[in-house]
């Protein structure tokens, strides 16, 4: 069906289908959040309404009804192919419409997912008019083909295929990290005891970790994820949940599931849809939840790794200086090494140890020559 005549659009028409490209779904009440219907963001719910109507008359978006949980309908929005060519307009990075529409009870979950990216756009916009491409983020609604990796099949040899796929992606371009959104109502199981069945939670931390870690070829130079996306952002996973006590089980599950292992290609993190959209606000604004997010103790986890990736180099060359000695006593044929600069090399042990680690510097004895 194609765009109908006579539908003349407002300026904010463009921006209102924009963000209804990137959350795919929006109920009636989260278009009422955006404030863009009418000349104010308090327009009246009933003018909203119509101005829907009109839109879904005008062939640029389809009504659909999701199904709670307790049996009430919630009537939710979607673009057509013609409301998608608009949106793009003003917002190049929209993804391609999916063929068929997710499940009655589904387009609950995703509702509830999006009201992140209503409160993000709510928040973060310069100003009503302001055009969404110049929002500090990008956020991508769940894509039908799945980010796939390969891993070994136990019971038939050989490499099997596998996959996940996230409920959406929201990519923040300033912090260099790219979110994986999953999106926890409650009802999957996040562990179990059983060692054959390790819960649904844990199964999308350890198919992620697969993801983002494992080689997508022989010569063993990119990862699944580095074949995927090529732009260097960061990986993390980000589950949402609905309450604290839920945070807490979900987080302790996960490190619980990492043990001694040293995740260095992917980070978690678990948040409240309550808390969501404040957390990662703060943190592309950089306030004072963004340090309690991304820094002492992630920074300190990651220096300390440094430092023992430094000592282990230290200790290989210590060894082969020393072998080289031996050689040249022994040998007519002397082996010549380089001359390791030893300057900066402290300075960077200086560094990771005492700027990173935090670690006390040692102070000279009263009365001592500075050296």
């Amino acid at each position: 069906m194609g765009r109908k005549k006579g539908l003349v659009l407002t300026k904010n028409d463009p921006q209102l289908l924009a963000v209804l490209g990137m959350a795919r779904y929006l109920s009636t009440t989260q278009v009422h959040r955006l404030g863009l219907v009418g000349a104010t963001p308090s327009t009246h719910y009933k003018n909203v309404c119509r101005r829907l109507r009109r839109l879904a008359e005008g062939g640029l978006v389809r009504r659909l009804v999701a199904r709670k949980w307790g049996g009430a309908e919630l009537p939710v929005w979607t673009l057509t192919p013609e409301g998608l060519a608009v949106a793009g307009s003003v917002c190049p990075f929209l993804r391609a419409l999916p063929q068929k529409d997710v499940s009655t009870h589904f387009l609950e979950h995703t509702t509830l997912l999006n009201d992140t990216l209503v409160d993000l756009v709510v928040s973060l916009r310069k100003s009503p008019l302001a055009p969404l491409a110049d929002l500090p983020f990008r956020w991508l609604p769940e894509e039908e083909n799945p980010l796939q990796f390969s891993h070994c099949d136990d019971d038939r040899g050989g490499m099997k295929t596998a996959a996940t796929k996230p409920d959406a992606i929201l990519e923040l371009g300033p912090l260099a990290r790219r979110f994986f959104l999953e999106a926890e109502t409650g009802t999957q199981s996040i562990s179990t005891a059983d060692p054959l069945n390790t819960g649904a939670i844990i199964s999308k931390v350890q198919r992620y970790s697969a993801y983002c870690t494992r080689f997508a070829d022989r010569e063993r130079t990119k990862t699944c994820y580095q074949r995927d996306f090529s732009d260097g952002l960061f990986p993390e996973v980000v589950f949402l949940v609905r309450s604290a006590a839920r945070r807490q089980r979900v987080e302790k599950a996960i490190e619980k599931w990492k043990g001694a292992a040293r995740l260095d290609r992917v980070q978690f993190r678990v948040l409240t849809f309550e808390e969501a959209a404040n957390e990662i606000e703060a943190l592309l604004r950089g306030t004072t939840p963004a340090v309690r997010e991304l820094g002492i103790e992630p920074l300190k986890g990651k220096a300390a790794h440094v430092r023992d990736g430094y000592q282990a180099l230290a200790t290989a060359l210590n060894a082969v200086v020393k072998a080289v000695r031996q050689h040249n006593v022994s040998c007519p044929r002397p082996l010549v090494l380089s001359e390791i600069p030893a300057e900066p090399i402290t300075r960077l042990y200086e560094i990771i140890s005492h700027d990173l680690l935090g670690e006390p510097r040692e102070q000279p004895a009263p009365g001592a020559r500075a050296g």
